[in-house]
């Protein structure tokens, strides 16, 4: 089985690259926000196989993330396209808040995610999540609410996903939603 991959990096699409090791280049499905084109990096494999689509490889930037896919790919109707789908749109540590808060409304706002898709990833992986170690106290904070809300505002100002998270990592503030959101539409410009 493969379990990692370092190479050269070659982004394909947002949800696609390519690693190239010793000559041979390997197809994988990953957030392409999460690498860097033309650096030597380590990818995480999680190897899926299905009677349609044949062998697929997705690859993720660490161990925790992917065994967080490999959770949230063992609830019912939800393979691993729609999970890295989730993914992209969300990290996993937002994604098992929102689980922990049992907060429909905000987790069917995530593309691929309805209302009864919602209902069942908190019903199956609220106490999965547990378990996964992830530590929840309460709520996910301030920040984190405010970090969603304006994620949703850019995505309803027409930004990508792409352009989202990129814009998202470069956020030094811990304020309220208005203040990350100007940092935040200060960055997009950019």
């Amino acid at each position: 089985m493969i379990d990692a991959i370092t190479g050269k990096i070659k982004i394909i699409d947002a949800k696609t690259i390519a690693t190239k090791v010793c000559g041979v280049s390997f197809k994988v499905m990953a957030n392409s926000n999460n690498f860097m084109e033309t650096q030597d990096e380590t990818v995480f494999i999680y190897f899926h196989w299905s009677a349609e689509n044949g062998p697929q490889l997705f690859g993720f930037r660490s161990e925790t993330e992917r065994d967080a896919f490999k959770l949230i790919t063992q609830c019912p109707k939800i393979g691993p396209g729609t999970a890295q789908n989730i993914l992209i749109q969300t990290s996993f540590e937002d994604l098992f808040g929102l689980i922990s808060n049992e907060d429909e409304a905000r987790l069917s706002k995530i593309n691929g995610i309805g209302p009864k898709t919602a209902k069942n990833l908190i019903a199956f992986l609220k106490d999965k999540i547990v378990e996964f170690g992830f530590k929840h106290q309460g709520s996910i904070g301030e920040t984190k609410n405010s970090l969603l809300d304006v994620k949703e505002a850019l995505v309803s100002l027409g930004y990508s996903h792409q352009e989202i998270n990129s814009c998202i990592k470069k956020i030094k503030t811990d304020g309220s939603f208005d203040e990350i959101l100007r940092e935040a539409l200060k960055n997009i410009k950019k």
